[in-house]
Order: structure tokens, then C-alpha cells, then sequence
């Protein structure tokens, strides 16, 4: 709790990057504006992480971005990059060695696409979810809502047989 409260206080981030490099894996852009590097997985203990998907072709992310408090980082697939045929690439995070917050959100979502995540040791890693956050402040948006009461609608629907509830 209190790193996370550090980070917030902390107020300032890196500019944004402008200009982006192609290439697959982890870049780091130090916000110093020293040139960009290759690493294996952010360093910071915290993170604000989001990735994209093509959903209709694969749930495998193709693009992340993480932002800390000294840099920003971008992970490209390889598929993107043209060095792999399968979508099938997993986001290393680096949660098994080292402690780390990773913010998102819906944040399950992209956790769903971190390397560690699948391994049957333990991570080190919290998920602090902004989009659960704001629902139990604020309750859901006006986009959210409909959906919701689709789903309890469809829920409600649904007739079970005797040897179903059992």
C-alpha cells in the first residue's frame, strides 16, 4: 500500500514517447533521454500496464506498454515483427523473482497475458485493478450498465432441469 501511494504522490511521469521501435520484445525509454534499450522485463517495482489484442484472430497480446515513474516501456510480439508465424508469445514480467505492482485497467485481462502467470510457482506480483476500483467507488458507467443487465437478464433466463442444478 505504501508504494503505491508513493507512486501516486510521486505526480509526475515521463513524456510520452513520440516515437516508437519496431522491434520485438521489452524497450525501455529512460525518461533521462538516453537512448532506448532492450531489457528483459520492466525494472521498476511499479507499474501501469496495458496490452492489446486482436481479438479476433488471437487472445495472445501483440502490443504492451508499462509506465513507471522514471520510464516507459513497449513490448512487440514477434509475430508483429515478422520473426514469428504463431500468436502464441507470453509478456515477460519478471513476477517470480521480483515483488511488483502492476495497475491496470481490468487488469485480469491483460494478467491473462503475463509469462509468469502460468507457471505453477507462486508470483510476487499484486494486480491493482482501476476499473474495479472506480466501480466500488462510483458504480458502473453508463456504457458498462446495459451490458450488466444483459447478463443478469440472460442469467435469469436460464431454466435448469432437475438433474442439471445437481
Amino acid at each position: 500500500l505504501e508504494v503505491a501511494k508513493n507512486f501516486v504522490d510521486i505526480g509526475a511521469r515521463p513524456k510520452k514517447q513520440e516515437t516508437w521501435i519496431m522491434e520485438s520484445g521489452w524497450i525501455k525509454y529512460p525518461s533521462d533521454g538516453s537512448d532506448p534499450l532492450h531489457v528483459d522485463h520492466p525494472d521498476e517495482k511499479i507499474v501501469v500496464f496495458d496490452v492489446e489484442t486482436l481479438y479476433k484472430v488471437s487472445n495472445y497480446a501483440v502490443i504492451a506498454t508499462a509506465v513507471s515513474s522514471t520510464a516507459w516501456y513497449g513490448w512487440v510480439s514477434p509475430v508483429l515483427t515478422g520473426e514469428s508465424e504463431s500468436f502464441d508469445h507470453l509478456i515477460p514480467m519478471d513476477t517470480l523473482a521480483k515483488e511488483r505492482i502492476i495497475i491496470g485497467h481490468n487488469v485480469g485481462y491483460d494478467r491473462a497475458r503475463i509469462a509468469e502467470e502460468y507457471n505453477l510457482k507462486e508470483t510476487k506480483a499484486f494486480f491493482l485493478d482501476t476499473m474495479a476500483l472506480h466501480i466500488a467507488a462510483s458504480g458502473m458507467c453508463s456504457r458498462q450498465r446495459p451490458r450488466w443487465m444483459q447478463h443478469r437478464k440472460q442469467k435469469s433466463d436460464i431454466e435448469y432441469t432437475p438433474d442439471e442444478i445437481q
